[in-house]
Formats: C-alpha cells, sequence, structure tokens
C-alpha cells in the first residue's frame, strides 16, 4: 500500500511536534507543510475541512493519502490512535 502523509504544523505547536516525532520513530516517511499565519490561503483551505467535518480548526492537521485506493483522511490534533488506525494498521475500507 502506497501512502502519502502530510503533517500542515506551526512551528511553536507542542501537538505538530509531538505528532512529527511519533511518525519519525515509528520510520513514517511525511512531508511537513508550515502553517503562518500571513498565509490566508492555506488557512481558509484548513479551516475549510475543519467546518466540513463540524470540528474546530486546530494544529496539526494530519492528511494521509491512500495513492492505490484515492482515499484521503484528515484530522486535527496530536492522535496517536489514528496514526496506528491509518498509517500503522490500516484496513481497506468495505463498501
Amino acid at each position: 500500500m502506497s501512502l502519502q502523509i502530510t503533517v500542515y504544523a506551526k512551528d511553536d505547536c507542542g501537538d505538530c511536534a509531538r505528532t512529527k516525532m511519533l511518525l519519525t520513530q515509528k520510520g513514517i516517511a511525511h512531508a511537513t507543510k508550515h502553517v503562518a499565519e500571513d498565509n490566508a490561503k492555506l488557512i481558509a483551505s484548513l479551516r475549510s475541512i475543519s467546518d466540513a467535518k463540524g470540528i474546530p480548526l486546530g494544529m496539526p492537521m494530519v492528511e494521509v493519502t491512500n495513492l492505490d485506493l484515492g482515499e484521503t483522511e484528515q484530522w486535527f490534533g496530536h492522535r496517536p490512535d489514528l496514526v496506528l488506525q491509518h498509517i500503522i494498521n490500516p484496513t481497506r475500507r468495505r463498501g
């Protein structure tokens, strides 16, 4: 399975650092996109995702794309449980 993982993070964010450290410790390749206060376009994009999910915008936002299936999962905050579920032990959706 081929996964593309992106962590949207702020420099002064403890949860962002913990999430990136967890991925690194588990040997999981990931890209980091830094969210700066002056990047209104990126912040608006992240806000639209959080609004669609009905949750507050928070950092980090983790985006996991299964390139084989064309599916994307996104979540906000330091969520080791979701790293385990979607990255370390992913299961194929049945539908």
